[in-house]
């Protein structure tokens, strides 16, 4: 039994974040772009290439947190009735599920770890049954989820803040030693340039 019957939101349409006659934001413009082509070149070609083997790329990985088996305003535990991860993808044998949250150029708030620690936290407590889908959606996407092994969540920007360094710094040692129960970690994950022409970098 789910504690307090807590479940997640339903993903949304991944084009139904952008109303019509509205312009997209930078990080919507760069989560379309992350997710679309598969072949040499794509973003999904070059992550492949240094550090996994991602079948395809998924936008909106739901996240938000809700208590009586019900998602409503009335029952939302955390901001917002779609939160999500901007960007997912499972890998090949399954046992892998790579997220990435998105930051574009000129966004590099410290909160883009706060953020990413609890996105880690809430689906980590999925695949421990402490929390369920929603009542009435189907389980998918979330079954990748709580099937994979390992989950890994990309902090994907130009440049990240200072204060959180990089992958062997104290900042992500210290959160990761923290996740480390749970088989989950947190990367960062660079890239330069601005659509259409991104580039991912392999030295993180």
């Amino acid at each position: 039994m789910f504690e307090h019957g807590m479940c997640l939101n339903q993903a949304v349409d991944e084009d139904a974040r952008t109303a019509p006659g509205r312009g997209l934001k930078p990080e919507d413009t760069l989560e379309r772009f992350f997710i679309s082509g598969e072949g040499p070149g794509s973003l999904l070609h070059q992550f492949n290439a240094h550090f996994g083997n991602v079948v395809c790329l998924k936008r909106q990985l739901p996240v938000g947190l809700f208590h009586s088996g019900k998602v409503s305003r009335a029952t939302q535990l955390t901001p917002g009735q779609k939160s999500a991860v901007d960007v997912w993808g499972v890998s090949a044998d399954e046992n892998s599920v790579h997220l990435f949250e998105l930051k574009a150029k000129g966004n590099v708030a410290l909160g883009m770890l706060a953020e990413a620690f609890y996105y880690l936290w809430i689906l980590s407590h999925f695949r421990m049954g402490h929390i369920g889908p929603h009542a009435l959606s189907e389980e998918q996407p979330l079954a990748a989820v709580r099937k994979a092994r390992q989950l890994t969540l990309w902090l994907t920007a130009p440049a990240l803040h200072p204060l959180i360094g990089d992958a062997k710094g104290p900042v992500l040692r210290a959160f990761n030693s923290a996740l480390q129960q749970t088989s989950a970690e947190l990367r960062p994950l660079l890239f330069r340039g601005e659509v259409p022409d991104v580039t991912l970098l392999a030295s993180t």
